[in-house]
C-alpha cells in the first residue's frame, strides 16, 4: 500500500479537520473519483503514462510515476483521497487516508 504523506503532516491535519470543499479549488480539496483512466502516449520514442481522474465536478491529470502510484489504488476502487491543488491542473500531493469514502 503506497502513502504519501507531505513534511507538514500537523498543518494539513488542521486544515482537512475545517472540511473539504465541493468543487476543486487551490489548496487541499477532497477527491471522490467517480472514474479513473490511463493512458499511454509516445512521442519521439519516449512512452509518458498519465493518470485521469473524474470527480462529479471536476477532471484532473496525473503524470508523475510517484504521484500516480500513491492514488492509483484509491482511484481504481472509488475511494476518497485528499489532493493538492497548486494551480491550474498541477495537483502536488495527494494524502490517501485508509477507509475514507
Amino acid at each position: 500500500m503506497h502513502r504519501l504523506l507531505p513534511a507538514a503532516g500537523g498543518a494539513l491535519a488542521i486544515l482537512l479537520a475545517a472540511g473539504a470543499a465541493q468543487a476543486q479549488s487551490a489548496g487541499w480539496n477532497l477527491v471522490r473519483p467517480q472514474h479513473c483512466f490511463e493512458y499511454a502516449s509516445s512521442s519521439n520514442g519516449q512512452i509518458v503514462s498519465t493518470l485521469i481522474v473524474y470527480t462529479q465536478t471536476y477532471t484532473f491529470q496525473v503524470a508523475d510515476d510517484v504521484m500516480k502510484g500513491a492514488i492509483l489504488q484509491w482511484c481504481y476502487n472509488g475511494s476518497a483521497f485528499y489532493g493538492y491543488n497548486a494551480g491550474p491542473n498541477v495537483w502536488s500531493m495527494f494524502w490517501t487516508v485508509p477507509g475514507l469514502r
